[in-house]
C-alpha cells in the first residue's frame, strides 16, 4: 500500500478503535473536502477522482476492521472537494459498503456563504 494510504489507515485506525464501542449516534467523516496538492476547488482529473475513491474505500475498510460498533456504524464519505456540482456528484465512486452516507458542501449563493462582503 502507497505511504499515503498506510498513514491514513493508521489514523483512522487509532481513531476508530477509541470509539469502536459508542453507540450508532456516532458517524465518521473520512475527510472533508479533499484536493490535490494545488488546491483546485474544480475540474477534478480521472487520477483526482481515482485517489478521492481509493481513500475513501481505506477509510472504509479500515473502521469496519476494527470491529465492535463500527462493523454496522454508517460512514460518512465526500467525492471530491466534497462538491455539490452535478458533473462531481456523477463522478463519485461509492466504496462497497451498505452503510454510506454521502456528504456535499454547497455554497449557494455565494453572497449570502462566502462573500465577506456580503
Amino acid at each position: 500500500m502507497e505511504t499515503r494510504k498506510v498513514k491514513f489507515a493508521a489514523v483512522w485506525t487509532q481513531i476508530a478503535n477509541k470509539f469502536k464501542d459508542y453507540n450508532d449516534h456516532l458517524i465518521f467523516e473520512g475527510f472533508n473536502e479533499i484536493l490535490r496538492a494545488e488546491s483546485d476547488w474544480s475540474s477534478p482529473s480521472p487520477t483526482d477522482l481515482a485517489n478521492a475513491s481509493e481513500l475513501a474505500q481505506v477509510f472504509v475498510d479500515t473502521v469496519r476492521a476494527t470491529g465492535g460498533n463500527n462493523t454496522l456504524r454508517h460512514l460518512m464519505i465526500t467525492g471530491y472537494a466534497a462538491s455539490s456540482s452535478r458533473d462531481n456528484l456523477a463522478k463519485i465512486k461509492l466504496p462497497e459498503d451498505d452503510k454510506l452516507i454521502v456528504s456535499v458542501h454547497a455554497y449557494n449563493p455565494y453572497n449570502f456563504a462566502l462573500n465577506p462582503k456580503g
